[in-house]
């Protein structure tokens, strides 16, 4: 699928993105409530005396923030919960009028939520095979560095955990790469979890490289997006505190989320190409 045909399905990519800037900003409100609570932000330098020489009012506002972290990390922990699922919705009509361009967004919409418990299960599964993968990645690089440490030298030993723990990262990948699969899969006709996950994993074997290969160039683009977004405003008087510096960070950050929401839906729909080219 190429970007243009991803392109005039402009409606679908503006609910994925209005969706994503709206749960950022409920992720992010209770950390601004946290920071706005120490009263920093009264002074006539606002936030720019954090950043002075010694950090010593950094670290006082800090100091502060954290009488209310219980809290703050409920509603950041509730705040998650609902991005994840309410994304998805975005997801799956960006699916849904990917593979029938003439589907109206209203109608995209009902469809999709129609095959939202599909995706929700999906969703759930590989959340928990990543959590448990790396929660075992860690555990026996932590075991292998303390057994190798007792013939091999220490940085050796280190270097060994540290490559298992690399393995575990690109096995979470993978069952990544398979459960967007698997999305497209659902969203492209009536399927169960089961049937959806099947025909995913049958695509990954037949053509791996292929399909890692592509993951992997959108993968480095969005990279390169948010790095060249924080090199910007590394360049930025952030410290001065003025409004203007403020805006134009925002604008930065609005700007890579837009580019990282069109490469997503990119390999979403190439994603779906190759799901449907499979049926054929």
């Amino acid at each position: 699928m190429t970007l243009g045909r991803v392109l005039r399905r402009w409606d679908a990519l503006l609910l994925v993105f209005g969706l994503r800037v709206v749960l950022s900003m409920v992720l992010t409100l209770p950390l601004l409530g946290a920071g706005l609570s120490t009263g920093i932000f009264r002074h006539p330098d606002a936030d720019a005396l954090m950043f002075a020489p010694g950090g010593m009012l950094l670290t006082e506002a800090v100091r502060l923030s954290l009488d209310g972290v219980g809290a703050l990390a409920k509603l950041t922990f509730l705040g998650l919960v609902l991005a994840m699922f309410v994304s998805l919705l975005g997801v799956v009509v960006l699916l849904t009028t990917l593979g029938d361009p003439d589907l109206s967004l209203g109608n995209a919409i009902g469809r999709g939520l129609a095959r939202l418990p599909t995706c929700y299960a999906l969703f759930g599964g590989s959340m928990l095979t990543q959590i448990l993968i790396l929660a075992a990645a860690s555990t026996l690089a932590a075991h292998l560095q303390s057994e190798l440490a007792l013939s091999w030298r220490e940085p050796q030993a280190a270097l060994a955990a540290v490559a298992l723990l690399l393995l575990g990262v690109l096995a979470t990948y993978a069952v990544g790469i398979v459960r967007d699969l698997a999305f497209a899969s659902a969203c492209s006709a009536p399927r169960s979890a089961w049937e959806a996950l099947r025909e995913a994993l049958g695509l990954v074997l037949a053509r791996p490289g292929r399909i890692v290969l592509d993951y992997a160039s959108i993968a480095t683009w969005q990279l390169v997006a948010v790095l060249a977004v924080a090199w910007t405003v590394t360049r930025l008087p952030v410290a001065s505190g003025s409004s203007g510096v403020a805006l134009a960070v925002l604008a930065l950050e609005v700007c890579a989320l837009a580019l990282i929401t069109l490469l997503q839906a990119l390999w979403r729909g190439r994603s779906l190409t190759r799901v449907l080219r499979d049926r054929v």
